[in-house]
C-alpha cells in the first residue's frame, strides 16, 4: 500500500497561466483585502489605474494568474531579482486556498517555466522569517536558504528581516525529475 505522504496530489482544477489585464481588478482586490498583508513588502491599496499603469510599465516581469475552479485567487511572478537570474513572488489572497498544496504545485510550474522557457540559471525570493508555511513550501520545492538579510525592508511601521533562498537549474533538473 503507498503511504498517503507519497501520493502525488493532484490539481485538475487548478490553472497557472499568464496574466492578463483583463486580471487588474482582481489582483487589485486581492491586495486590497489585506490577507497578505503582514507577508508582503508590497504597498496597497492601489487603484485599478494604478494597478493597470504599473502592470503595463514593468516589462521585464512575467506574470502568472493563479486560478482555481474559475475563480482568480491569487498572482505569482518572475521579476527583475536582487541579485542574479529573475526574483519569485507568489500571493495567494483567498484564505480557503491556504495549506493545500497549491502554492507548492504554482511554484513547480512557474519555476518549470523560468527554467525551460527563459532558460533561467537561477531563481531567487525574499521571506519574512515569520512565514514558515512559506518557507517550508519552498524548502519542498528546492529552494535553499542562502542569507539572512538583517532589517533589509521597512514595513508596516518597523525594519523586518528577510530570509535570501534560492534555486539553481541543476538542482531543479533534479527535483523536476521527481515532481
Amino acid at each position: 500500500m503507498i503511504s498517503p505522504a507519497r501520493v502525488r496530489p493532484t490539481f485538475p482544477d487548478v490553472r497557472v497561466r499568464l496574466f492578463g489585464a483583463n486580471d487588474a481588478v482582481a489582483l487589485r482586490d486581492g491586495f486590497a483585502s489585506g490577507s497578505i498583508s503582514d507577508l508582503t513588502r508590497f504597498m496597497f491599496p492601489r487603484s485599478v489605474a494604478e494597478t493597470v499603469e504599473r502592470l503595463r510599465q514593468s516589462k521585464e516581469t512575467t506574470r502568472f494568474a493563479i486560478v482555481v475552479g474559475g475563480k482568480f485567487v491569487g498572482i505569482c511572478t518572475l521579476r527583475v531579482p536582487l541579485f542574479s537570474g529573475k526574483e519569485l513572488t507568489i500571493g495567494i489572497f483567498d484564505e480557503a486556498y491556504h495549506g493545500r498544496g497549491i502554492g507548492t504545485h504554482v511554484i513547480r510550474k512557474v519555476c518549470a517555466y523560468g527554467f525551460k522557457k527563459l532558460k533561467l540559471h537561477r531563481i531567487e525570493l525574499g521571506v519574512y522569517p515569520n512565514n514558515t508555511r512559506a518557507i517550508r513550501c519552498y524548502t519542498r520545492c528546492g529552494f535553499q536558504r542562502e542569507a539572512l538579510l538583517r532589517k533589509l525592508l521597512y514595513n508596516d511601521g518597523e525594519y523586518r528581516d528577510i530570509i535570501w533562498m534560492s534555486l539553481l537549474r541543476n538542482e531543479w533538473a533534479s527535483y523536476d525529475r521527481h515532481w
